[in-house]
């Protein structure tokens, strides 16, 4: 489909330009077959029996037939006579009897003129000088002219502000044999204006859609250039817009014009001949601006820039576009650098030929009779073609350079799929490995979860078995030294046996409260624990049942976790199981303090020194305990205590 649609632009773009030349040719073929020349041939020049007078005279009519100074004059001596004048003067002629069925005067060529007859003033054109900008080689009006009028003479009165003057053109005729003539002259202007804008706007369109390329911003500028050179040289402009100053500014196409060319060269060449167009272009561009401000600051010097300096630079700037075009040629043997140089020798070549034609040596005046068609082009339509060939050969230019441009996106969207390709082929390959390694880490995740289950199962039975070493083994202690006392005193003393059986009974009702308090400590959602009044509880149960001498002091307490509560209780029953079974204490003495280091539980008892032998079960337990709440414990001897037990919490791990 690609390619069809490639071929199918192609077709049209060729068939466009097919139809534009077919245009171009039905244009010239009406313009010289016979209608111009016809036209023409109806409309009768006055350019011979002149008279001039230099200086103004009085209007009225008997006063201008009087009055003397009146000498001959031929128009075509204008430049001669007229050179460097300034102020009024007046000319002079005769209307044939033989012209009173025309009836109309066809007037051109000046700035500030109006025309008078025995009927009185017939036209008038910026006699109070209120527009200064006016080109007046291209300025024209029409009077009418009646029966009366023929058979006396006409005047006119021109106002000449010292500059160049201009040849005047006088024709008589009628209306419609002038504007016929005028649209038919105009016609390639017309065509060439259209030609531009159509391509200017689709040079326009390619560089809003491509923005990085500039040549397609110069093509339209050189062809806008183009357009409005052709429309405003058009006489015939005159009947739908009578805008003196957008005709006289028109010389502003030729530096602008000449900038967008060398900025389109500019982009067709590479490296330092790149560069050196480009400040070419820029400098033309900003030549068009200092023009364009002179156009309204002095006539004089708007003039000189545009037909002295600029055409100055003109056979350089030619040579410069030839030996650029070669040294770009002749390393690279480029379609574009032949097409360009085609046109250029085209342009070149048609209006040497024209040029030639009109100064030396009439080929056009020669070719007439014998081939009229021929005649006229090189009469009237040379230029014109060969800036229309130039077009086309820009245009060839462009269509080459955007053929090169498709190709190369072609190049890129096919390198573009094929890595697209090899990124999907990498993706299924990550993708595959990526679930080869998520199916291995969810086997080692199973694994480290059963894993996991048998270490929380584990460490639950060690918790219970803590804390039934912790609650139950305290009890267990203080009955069995019940239980010993009981049996030293049942054939002595039974009441007193019998009171220690007692004891003894509730020894086993409180240690089974005990391990229900222990469940409850366990749990997240037991109730308020206060860690004081359970310490004081346990020190007066265990003075109860065995007898043993506990002092204790306890501060007041910030509030603990649950946890550190917990650990500290233990520490204090494991440390009085411990100083009663295997250190034969009979008195302790219990510290709980809270300083700027943290909580610090001390447990002393009268018992056997300590051996520093290795802990035991419920030491070792109860120091993992202490460890896992960023707490330390230690056994020593004292020297007044046979026993001491420091368990120490940093207040920031009850935080």
């Amino acid at each position: 489909m690609t390619r069809i649609r490639n071929w199918l632009c192609t077709i049209g773009m060729a068939s466009l330009s097919l139809l534009l030349f077919a245009i171009f040719c039905l244009l010239l073929t009406w313009n010289t077959l016979g209608g111009r020349e016809a036209d023409e041939s109806r409309l009768l020049h006055l350019s011979s029996g002149w008279q001039i007078h230099l200086g103004d005279l009085a209007v009225e009519a008997n006063a201008l037939a009087a009055s003397e100074g009146w000498r001959p004059f031929k128009i075509e001596d204008a430049d001669s006579l007229l050179d460097g004048y300034q102020g009024y003067y007046w000319l002079r002629y005769r209307l044939p009897e033989q012209l009173r069925d025309e009836p109309n005067l066809h007037v051109q060529g000046f700035k500030h003129a109006e025309l008078y007859t025995r009927s009185g003033q017939i036209y008038a054109f910026n006699m109070d000088r209120d527009v200064r900008l006016v080109n007046k080689e291209l300025r024209w009006g029409i009077a009418d002219l009646k029966p009366e009028d023929y058979g006396h003479p006409l005047y006119a009165r021109v106002y000449q502000d010292g500059g160049d003057p201009a040849e005047g053109l006088f024709r008589v005729g009628r209306m419609e044999h002038f504007m016929t003539h005028m649209l038919r002259s105009d016609a390639f202007r017309y065509l060439s204006c259209v030609v531009g804008l159509i391509a200017g706007m689709l040079a326009f369109i390619l560089y809003a859609l491509n923005r990085k390329d500039p040549i397609y911003l110069h093509f339209a500028l050189f062809s806008v250039c183009v357009a409005y050179g052709s429309i405003v040289r058009a006489a015939s402009l005159q009947l739908f817009a009578d805008i003196p100053l957008l005709v006289y500014i028109q010389n502003i196409a030729l530096p602008l014009g000449t900038g967008a060319l060398l900025g389109f060269l500019a982009e067709t060449f590479a490296g330092g001949w790149r560069i050196w167009f480009r400040r070419l272009a820029a400098a033309y561009y900003s030549f068009g601006l200092i023009v364009f401000a002179a156009a309204f600051i002095n006539d004089w010097l708007y003039h000189m820039l545009v037909e002295q300096l600029f055409a100055v630079t003109a056979v350089p700037l030619v040579l410069c576009i030839l030996l650029g075009l070669y040294r770009s040629g002749r390393h690279e043997n480029r379609l574009e650098t032949r097409l360009i140089m085609a046109g250029i020798w085209l342009l070149g070549i048609f209006t040497a030929v024209h040029y030639i034609d009109l100064n030396y040596y009439s080929i056009s005046s020669r070719l007439f009779e014998p081939y009229p068609v021929a005649g006229a082009l090189f009469k009237e339509a040379f230029v014109q073609l060969a800036v229309f060939g130039f077009i086309l050969c820009l245009a060839g230019v462009l269509l080459v350079r955007y053929a090169k441009t498709h190709r190369q996106v072609k190049r890129y969207a096919h390198e573009l799929a094929l890595k697209n390709d090899q990124l999907e082929a990498i993706n299924r390959q990550r993708a595959e490995e990526l679930r080869q390694r998520t199916e291995e880490l969810q086997e080692a995740i199973q694994v480290t979860m059963d894993t996991m289950e048998e270490v929380v199962a584990l460490e639950e039975r060690n918790r219970i078995a803590h804390e039934m070493h912790d609650t139950v083994g305290h009890t267990l202690t203080a009955t069995i030294m019940q239980m010993e006392v009981t049996k030293r005193l049942f054939d002595t003393d039974r009441e007193a046996a019998l009171q220690r059986l007692a004891s003894a009974q509730d020894l086993v009702r409180s240690g089974l409260d005990q391990v229900r308090s222990s469940v409850r400590l366990m749990k997240d959602e037991a109730p308020a624990y206060d860690l004081r009044d359970a310490m004081i509880v346990l020190m007066r149960n265990t003075t109860q049942a065995t007898q043993v001498d506990i002092q204790y002091r306890i501060d007041p307490l910030p509030q603990l976790p649950p946890g550190c509560s917990k650990v500290l209780y233990h520490a204090l029953l494991e440390g009085l199981t411990n100083g009663m079974r295997h250190g034969r204490g009979t008195r302790f003495n219990c510290e709980l303090t809270v300083g700027e280091d943290g909580v610090l539980l001390l447990l002393q008892n009268n018992g056997l020194p300590y051996d520093n032998s290795a802990y035991g079960f419920g030491l070792t337990a109860m120091n993992e305990r202490v460890q896992l709440v960023g707490g330390s414990l230690r056994v020593s001897q004292s020297a007044e205590w046979g026993c001491e037990l420091r368990v120490r919490l940093p207040l920031a791990s009850t935080v």
